[in-house]
């Protein structure tokens, strides 16, 4: 489509998915470092659920956007709908805060520890600066247990962790496993990437979005694309984090 004189291309909403809260970018300047952790502030809560779309044949969008099993289907020329399976969230309750506070502080101290006594590739470090070091290390040690006992917890745990379609508009949908702990990562409000998830179920919802079935994540995983035809592509690693495509194809009935 060519603009003519005096014309201007207008966005317009197609879709709008929920944002539990705007992304803030934090310029500072600190000698201290555990201030950078107070930064952050309200920056995250833990469970936030995640936004997982992907495009359906024919131009639709297919998206989740809270913690529910609630997958928004919007076609053009058709009303937006909503599908999903009879299964809800659990509450976020005063014992799993304390598990992933815990968990965090955990996974935070092994890395400051690791990384502090890691060998020196130009020789042992002079005593003075070895202190400073380690002072400063607490120091963040401290603002990061700030942080961790003041961040505000959302009040259930995600369901969805990914969705995907295929070339025939069947949606593909992966749950996150019994442990709400491995939504959890290192740094608070990170992403984890569906390569790093061990446990959980992809659902195969139709086009129509009827279920079809359930695959476990050692059946297999979710693809890294669909192709046409019932064609998958998987990315796999060997021990020296070589990559490999494999490509396979899918049954009929959740191609």
């Amino acid at each position: 489509m060519v603009l003519g004189e005096g014309e201007e291309a207008v966005q317009v909403p197609f879709a709008e998915g929920w944002e539990p809260r705007p992304e803030q970018q934090v310029t500072m300047e600190t000698d201290d470092p555990s201030d950078v952790f107070a930064a952050l502030g309200e920056a995250f809560a833990y469970y936030e659920p995640r936004l997982a779309f992907d495009v359906l044949p024919g131009g639709g969008v297919a998206y989740s956007d809270s913690s529910a099993y609630a997958v928004k289907i919007h076609t053009a020329g058709a009303p937006p709908r909503v599908v999903g399976r009879p299964l809800h969230p659990q509450p976020v309750t005063e014992q799993l805060r304390e598990r992933t506070r815990a968990r965090v502080l955990e996974q935070y101290e092994e890395s400051v520890e690791g990384q502090f006594n890691a060998p020196d590739p130009g020789g042992d470090l002079p005593s003075a600066f070895r202190e400073q070091l380690a002072a400063m290390m607490e120091s963040m040690m401290e603002g990061m247990r700030d942080m961790v006992a003041n961040a505000p917890f959302m009040s259930e745990v995600p369901l969805l962790h990914e969705l995907r379609t295929t070339w025939e508009g069947t949606i593909w949908v992966q749950r996150w496993g019994g442990d709400p702990l491995e939504q959890i990562g290192m740094v608070p409000g990170a992403v984890t990437e569906a390569d790093e998830v061990t446990d959980g179920w992809i659902d195969v919802l139709s086009a129509e979005g009827e279920y079809v079935g359930t695959f476990s994540l050692e059946e297999t995983r979710m693809p890294a694309a669909f192709g046409p035809g019932g064609i998958v592509a998987f990315v796999e690693t060997d021990e020296f984090d070589v990559p490999t495509i494999i490509v396979k194809r899918l049954p009929e009935a959740v191609r």
